[in-house]
């Protein structure tokens, strides 16, 4: 027959569950809180694999003395929760307990996890850290829940039998804990760990005649925004090889092996690659699952996709350099313009236009449709702008510059389209429906070019320009030498700031290359629109290319200190690091509803 708990007994029952209580959700706060810290720290180190191998050799060492019930020289602890604390029967006072026991204040010095532990959740990225975390508390409560449960006595002494059992939660801790550790290490040996700290490709391809094989999908078949990048060789100039998409949440995905250089891709899955080492060989199509490889294509240029990834542009001939006294020299290319439909099914390649094209002024498909313009040289000696339409090639406009660039490219189309906007005799040009015009006054890119040529060879180059808009379109950024003019779309000049362009902060800000400003090394620099503004360094040393989102959610370039991604938001915060585990080279963004977009500027 059973026994009714006294009054007192039931009383101290609720307490010890009410304590439990608190000191649980004051140990999940705690130990998540930590988890938190120690990933984006070394997450902002890129020293996840140091931490990693931390862990694993604590978690090798430490089990032994928890099995044992040996002690093992550790550091002392510095403070625990005051007694008072956990006597006071309050809210704050058994929180506050749980919470320091969740940071590691209290972990058992004969038992050590707390080393393995912390090595743990620096070696993982922070969207893993914070459900481990919140595990780890929930499980370091155990026993507290298993005290509350049992029998009790008034105060806070409790029977032995329940010390004993405790003991063995916590050892059981420690140990799970220790395995946890060494299972993840023995994964990363054994090249499976990509979910923790990136990852590579495990297959390798097979490069022969065509068709060639390549993976089982499409490398384009992806979901989500982020960014397609290549492992970079040895160099500056060297070529990248694979292809990795990095998402601005999830994994990084393998795409293609390092058997291929990528070139660019489409919107429509395929890719355009060319089998390395030989890089001077022919294009491949990477798509549905084969690579066919373009007769005729053999070390082609300025490869490009029209938007809905029918047609394919590209550039033969032979490569031509340009000197100018002072200066840097022109490349550029002898040569063709071809463009050869891919889809639905491969047909002959089109000769579009014969002369010289300048490396910096690649033709430039439309954004709406299948339109591509492009400047080249005639052998009279005379550039002019055209516009391809299919059974249509019209020139625009004849140019009067001796060379349209000798950085990057100053023929852009909006990125709604309608349009596009090129640079000639010191103006900002618009050509749409069948009209040219100057884009505010003429002579609107004159201040730009007076500031950013007061310097020598490169910094003051008046043929180092490059044009952009903005993602939204409604802003327009001219650099000239050492210097950027920040237009509205209509062409009225807002400001100019510092050094060349490499990329925009979403649409509220563009990112220049502020060497010539602040020194060597090569200096990131975001500028936003406001007059008088100052500058924000974001990254020394920086030679790279940046790509930003098309709906200009992000913008995104490559840390190759540390081997990792960094995207930023539009203001300027850091949004995430993503290690890669080699030294990544950003090609495209593409948005979440998969538009993809070229670097804006280069070094």
């Amino acid at each position: 027959m059973g026994t009714t708990p006294s009054v007192e007994g039931a009383a101290e029952r609720r307490r010890a569950l009410r304590r439990a209580a608190l000191y649980t959700i004051g140990l999940v706060f705690g130990a998540l809180s930590y988890a938190l810290v120690l990933s984006l720290a070394f997450d902002a180190l890129g020293a996840h694999r140091v931490a990693l191998a931390l862990a694993a050799a604590a978690a090798l060492v430490f089990p032994v003395a928890a099995i044992s019930g040996h002690r093992i020289p550790t550091f002392g602890r510095m403070w625990q929760v005051p007694r008072s604390w956990v006597t006071r029967d309050t809210l704050i006072g058994f929180v506050a307990s749980g919470f320091v026991l969740g940071l590691g204040f209290l972990t058992p010095i004969r038992y050590p996890t707390f080393f393995v532990w912390s090595a743990l959740l620096a070696a993982l990225p922070p969207e893993r850290a914070a459900p481990v975390g919140v595990i780890y508390g929930i499980a370091r409560s155990l026993s507290n829940w298993h005290s509350a449960l049992g029998p009790v006595k008034p105060g806070l002494e409790m029977p032995e039998r329940l010390m004993r059992r405790n003991a063995i939660f916590t050892r059981a801790i420690d140990l799970a804990t220790a395995a946890s550790a060494v299972v993840i290490f023995i994964l990363l040996s054994a090249g499976h760990a990509g979910s923790v700290v990136g990852e590579e490709h495990p297959r390798s391809e097979r490069v022969g005649t065509h068709p060639l094989t390549v993976p089982d999908r499409s490398p384009f078949e992806v979901d989500g925004s982020g960014v397609f990048v290549t492992a970079r060789g040895s160099g500056v100039a060297a070529p990248g090889a694979g292809l990795w998409f990095v998402p601005l949440r999830g994994r990084v995905r393998p795409l293609v092996s390092r058997e291929w250089v990528p070139l660019v891709g489409s919107t429509s899955g395929a890719f355009a690659a060319v089998a390395a080492p030989d890089i001077t060989g022919p294009v491949a199509i990477l798509a549905d699952g084969t690579a066919t490889a373009l007769p005729g294509t053999a070390g082609a240029a300025c490869v490009s996709w029209s938007r809905d990834g029918s047609q394919l542009a590209y550039i033969t001939g032979e490569r031509q350099l340009i000197p100018r006294p002072g200066r840097m020299p022109m490349f550029g290319w002898l040569g063709t313009l071809w463009v050869v439909r891919t889809r639905p099914n491969l047909a002959s390649a089109e000769r579009i236009a014969d002369g010289l094209f300048s490396a910096a002024e690649c033709p430039v498909w439309a954004p709406d449709r299948s339109s591509l313009a492009y400047m080249v040289r005639s052998a009279a000696g005379d550039w002019s702008l055209r516009l391809w339409r299919g059974d249509v090639d019209a020139q625009i406009a004849a140019l009067s510059d001796a060379i349209p660039s000798v950085l990057y490219r100053t023929l852009v189309w909006r990125p709604g389209g309608g349009g596009f906007a090129f640079l000639d005799g010191g103006s900002i040009w618009s050509s749409g429906g069948g009209v040219v015009r100057a884009l505010g006054r003429r002579g609107a890119l004159r201040p730009v070019e007076v500031r950013g040529t007061r310097g020598a060879e490169k910094w003051g180059d008046p043929a180092a320009r490059i044009l952009s808009f903005s993602p939204n379109g409604r802003w327009l950024a001219a650099s000239v030498g050492a210097a950027t003019g920040i237009f509205r779309a209509n062409g009225r000049l807002v400001r100019i700031v510092p050094g060349h362009l490499m990329g925009w902060s979403g649409s509220i800000a563009v990112l220049t290359e502020g060497a010539a400003v602040f020194g060597f090394p090569p200096t990131l620099v975001r500028y936003g629109f406001i007059p008088g503004r100052g500058g924000k360094v974001l990254a020394r040393s920086f030679k790279w290319a940046v790509v930003t989102d098309p709906a200009g959610h992000w913008f995104a370039y490559p840390d190759v200190h540390s081997q990792s991604i960094i995207f930023r938001r539009p203001d300027g915060r850091i949004l995430r690091r993503v290690p890669v585990r080699f030294y990544p080279f950003t090609l495209q963004a593409r948005s979440a509803d998969g538009r993809l977009a070229d670097p804006a500027g280069q070094y």
